[in-house]
């Protein structure tokens, strides 16, 4: 395959470049990169269904929430387009809360005294949670002995202990440490949050000392003592801030995402024979402990003074370590980078070790490795032989075709969503020439813009999942490819501007 020369991003930048697009729109850095909810909160912008609030690139995710920006999140989120004949009745709605509060009255999750909406009030999670009740996203509570758990049960308004309790029992309630969240009122972050978390079949479990089990889409953990216990999660599970220095278990648990370790303390985040795709660890100064059994594909150590324990029969395939922090035990780790000093790796892993950055010094099997310095290799050395690329050969059960290697399936997965989050941005946006016919509420690009970036789509969708060489060489292919496309998004993701054309309401 010949390689492109020109990228995604850049024909679309050039694009950019020849089109009147207005001066606010550029290259800037976001307000949400290395916020809690940033990966969903990414994914509501590529779907179009978080806009930003002014400038490109400033979408404001600790801002509260009022009913009627709520109603625009939820009309998105349940696809609700009917809107309420009776909507004149409200006087205290006017110009863009018109629409998206018509549609909640329509539906029925929001309920006017014939008087008023209050469309600029807060909105606390119970209202919240009332709404999605309403249209059927969890079932009743069998009673409200959900709520004796709740450190702050007694502000939980009565009208809406039912609901609450419900939510409860689903686990679809925002609660940390025992404590309903958000009381005083969501913010744009947490909106998006709890509204996906229904659409990924994401639970939360944040009642001190709660063993789970079951299979889910995902899972957050938030306070100490959580025991995560023979369970099948799809998705990611979050090991919440809210653990703060507390333990949390994980017994037999198969995560298909990665386990993201936000919280945790010197006693230890615990795994026990759980096989994971992957491991974020953030927190610092946590203890990890792997027992035998664990099966770790790719593990990425970024919290400073982590402690890392890989007890025997544990494995990591593939480990990262992005901060100074301590790997240690019995267990085996095949593939380790580096790529921070202070780093100690105490026993010398069995395939390839790299030491890398400017002036980066580690620790590995004992022996002092540094990033100028040649890459460590296992022990015993193979004898010298001719330097050639490394080849994959897979049993031919995996590789029918012999002859072709094909990319591995978590990455076309990966890519495949990529394509997925684009083509629902793109559908998502309207071609016009200055946005005047493009109703509030909805965003557009010209013409020139928008075809650019389904060329990007386009091109994304023909690259080749195999390689005559090696599957680590399709695996190469696909993920630059991916890189190019999520360029090419971000690009067009900044030249949407939003509609001026006020719609009339019948």
């Amino acid at each position: 395959m010949k390689r492109r020369t020109v990228s995604l991003a850049l024909v679309l930048m050039m694009t950019l470049s020849l089109v009147s697009l207005p001066a606010t729109v550029a290259a800037e850095a976001d307000d949400i990169t290395g916020h809690k909810y940033e990966t969903v909160m990414r994914k509501w912008i590529a779907k179009g269904w978080m806009a930003g609030t002014g400038a490109p690139g400033v979408f404001e995710p600790d801002k509260g929430v009022t009913r009627a920006d709520f109603a625009v999140f939820f009309n998105h989120f349940a696809n609700l387009t009917e809107e309420s004949p009776d909507i004149g009745k409200y006087p205290d709605v006017t110009g863009w809360q018109v629409l998206h509060m018509s549609r909640a009255l329509q539906a029925g999750y929001y309920k006017g005294d014939g008087a008023k909406l209050m469309p600029g009030e807060p909105i606390p999670q119970e209202q919240a949670l009332t709404s999605l009740k309403s249209q059927g996203r969890f079932p009743d509570a069998a009673d409200l002995s959900a709520l004796d758990s709740l450190s702050n049960a007694d502000k939980v308004s009565d009208w809406a202990r039912p609901f609450v309790a419900a939510a409860m029992e689903a686990n679809f309630a925002m609660v940390a440490d025992g404590e309903l969240l958000a009381q005083d009122g969501l913010t744009r972050a947490e909106t998006v949050f709890l509204l996906d978390s229904i659409l990924t079949d994401t639970r939360t479990y944040g009642i001190p000392g709660a063993t789970v089990t079951g299979s889910h889409g995902g899972a957050v953990l938030a306070a100490d003592g959580v025991t995560l216990k023979y369970c099948d999660i799809a998705g990611d599970v979050c090991i919440d801030g809210a653990v703060a220095e507390g333990d949390v278990y994980i017994d037999n648990v198969t995560i298909g995402g990665t386990l993201i370790i936000q919280g945790g303390g010197l006693e230890r985040v615990h795994i026990k024979a759980g096989k994971i795709s992957g491991v974020a660890v953030t927190k610092e100064g946590v203890r990890v402990v792997l027992e035998g059994g664990t099966d770790v594909t790719q593990m990425q150590v970024n919290g400073k003074g982590a402690l890392v324990v890989i007890e025997s029969g544990a494995k990591i395939t593939h480990l990262y370590v992005g901060a100074a922090a301590e790997i240690s035990g019995g267990g085996s780790v095949v593939n380790a980078t580096v790529t921070a000093n202070g780093v100690d790796i105490a026993f010398q892993p069995t395939g390839v070790v790299r030491v890398e950055g400017e002036n980066v010094t580690a620790s590995i099997g004992g022996k002092t490795v540094h990033s100028s310095g040649p890459a460590v290799t296992p022990t015993p050395a193979p004898p010298p032989t001719p330097s050639v690329p490394p080849t994959h050969t897979p049993p031919p059960t995996d590789n029918p075709n012999p002859g072709t290697y094909p990319a591995s399936a978590s990455i076309i997965a990966v890519m495949n969503e990529a394509v997925s989050n684009a083509e629902a941005l793109m559908r998502s946006t309207m071609t016009s020439s200055d946005g005047t016919d493009v109703a509030i509420g909805m965003y557009w690009v010209t013409p020139d813009v928008m075809n650019a970036f389904v060329l990007a789509i386009m091109t994304a969708r023909a690259i080749p999942l195999t390689s005559t060489q090696s599957t680590d060489i399709a695996n190469a292919i696909v993920v630059g490819a991916r890189q190019e496309l999520l360029a090419a998004h971000a690009v067009f993701s900044l030249a949407r501007m939003p509609g001026t054309k006020v719609e009339d309401i019948p």
